[in-house]
């Protein structure tokens, strides 16, 4: 009789060490918690607009020193800006503050995204349109202007 009770203090024993060193399940589950800081630390990115032929790429112009990017990310190798101007006929880049890419915006090998022209507009709340004149890489012919327009 001695000997059973010995192992039932011993079996009550284990399964409190077991309970007491085991981690409680978190969802139902083992895994373990993931902390994520909700601060926010990422600024806000100007929107990247892609390149696409005879298409007209739409900002808003009701705000205020809107920063953008342009990108060519297509089979199409830009040759060049070839004016940026408002509806009023404004075509002083620097009133415009747009800064034209130093590569000229050719398509580099691989496809990669090339900034091709980055700014402010803070001219006016009008319509300004960034025109450029595109090739098509596979016939190497001169494409139509494309243009950026604020709605």
């Amino acid at each position: 009789m001695k000997r059973h009770a010995s192992l039932c203090v011993l079996f009550c024993f284990t399964l409190i060490l077991v309970a007491c060193s085991s981690t409680p399940p978190v969802n139902g589950s083992n895994t373990p918690t993931v902390h994520i800081s909700t601060t926010p630390t990422a600024t806000l990115m100007p929107p990247k607009l892609e390149v696409t032929p005879n298409t007209g790429l739409v900002l808003d112009c009701s705000k205020i020193n809107q920063k953008f990017e342009l990108y060519n990310s297509g089979g199409r190798d830009l040759l060049w800006v070839s004016q940026v101007y408002s509806q009023s006929g404004i075509t002083d880049k620097s009133l415009l503050k747009i800064k034209l890419s130093p590569t000229g915006g050719t398509l580099v090998s691989g496809g990669h995204l090339v900034v091709i022209a980055q700014g402010t507009i803070s001219s006016s709340l009008e319509p300004v349109i960034i025109s450029f004149i595109y090739k098509d890489s596979a016939i190497h012919a001169q494409g139509i202007s494309q243009s950026i327009i604020c709605k």
